[in-house]
């Protein structure tokens, strides 16, 4: 994987806000060398600390249950993920059958008693929390570590993953054995993603610096996004267009491709040292958002191709940020300099 930061405090945006975090997908943490998760409750004058205590390594990711407020799920380089329920924090569901570190996990969308986990071991489970003594369903294929893996927001029975082997999969849990595979990359391959509106279509992103566009009906016949001169770390679909990608590489540059003309894509440049994630405006996709290894964060009108402000502030690497999915004139981020920084706008959107 590319580097991560050295040193982190975990946040979470849905202690928060509550009433809106449970839409972020993304987890706001990164590598905790004390192997706890912090939760932290803003609302609260003393700034109130619930502390999950039990693994035996790094905590890697966490995300909340999307239907419940209350329960939370860890990985970890333990070789384990947890599920935590908030009113009991010292007793967690220990989902324990990897045997390398557990890297990404996922509650299910469609049945949040289902979790999505994938490990360095190569293979990835699918777990039924009424019953977590061994996974349910074991995907084996892979022949390097999965790096991330995810339920398809459209189809309650499908995952895709995406492996340091050079491929992604997707998968039919009904017929495990027989996963769609999404070859042709020539390096990691650090993310793979449905697109929102057609589960037909899958992104993935990779080290060898393209990404690619894979109809599921043709595999065989990906688009290649090529231009980025370093790794691709990340790359989403824009919500409101799915015909529009935004990509993050370590060559400092974001790029924003549209797939009918994807030899033209809008260069974004401006950091000075690696982007790690960018997000399309909710309402307002000629808007962007970018973090970076260079302390900053920006937003960019596509309309010009140009920076419309620099989020100046944080003393480290800035490696997670997102719009406010209600009130998106606020923006998330969060640094490896153990802070999350709240960013107000008045006119960020009009």
């Amino acid at each position: 994987m590319p580097k991560t930061a050295d040193k982190c405090c975990i946040h979470s945006y849905l202690l928060l806000v509550t009433c809106y975090l449970l839409l972020i997908q993304q987890a706001l943490i990164k590598d905790t060398p004390q192997a706890k998760l912090a939760l932290w409750n803003a609302l609260q004058a003393n700034h109130e600390r619930l502390h999950l205590l039990g693994h035996q390594d790094k905590v890697l990711y966490a995300e909340f249950d999307p239907k419940d407020s209350q329960r939370v799920l860890t990985v970890s380089s333990d070789n384990t993920a947890r599920v935590w329920h908030l009113s009991e924090p010292t007793n967690p569901l220990i989902l324990e059958g990897h045997t390398k570190t557990v890297k990404h996990g996922c509650f299910d969308p469609h049945n949040p008693d289902r979790v999505l986990t994938v490990s360095f071991d190569g293979e990835a489970y699918i777990w039924d929390l009424k019953e977590p003594n061994r996974p349910i369903i074991i995907l084996a294929g892979h022949t390097a570590p999965v790096n991330y893996g995810d339920f398809d927001p459209n189809n309650p029975n499908r995952v895709v993953t995406a492996s340091s082997d050079g491929t992604a999969r997707v998968w039919d849990l009904d017929f495990p054995d027989n996963p769609i595979i999404l070859a042709g990359h020539e390096g990691d391959v650090w993310f793979a993603r449905f697109d929102p509106q057609n589960s037909n279509r899958v992104l993935t992103v990779s080290q060898d610096g393209t990404a690619r566009v894979w109809e599921l009906e043709q595999p065989d016949q990906p688009l290649v996004l090529q231009g980025h001169i370093g790794g691709v770390i990340d790359g989403v679909f824009d919500p409101n267009d799915s015909n529009r990608i935004l990509t993050v590489s370590n060559d400092t540059t974001a790029r924003i491709w549209n797939l009918s003309e994807p030899s033209k894509p809008i260069v974004l440049k401006g950091h000075s040292d690696i982007v790690w994630q960018g997000a399309f405006h909710p309402q307002d996709s000629n808007q962007v958002l970018t973090v970076s290894s260079d302390g900053t964060a920006r937003l960019w009108d596509l309309s010009t191709a140009q920076t419309s402000e620099i989020l100046r502030g944080h003393q480290g690497e800035v490696f997670q940020g997102t719009f406010h999915p209600q009130n998106s004139n606020r923006v998330l981020t969060v640094s490896s300099d153990g802070t999350a920084k709240i960013w107000v706008f008045l006119n960020l959107c009009q």
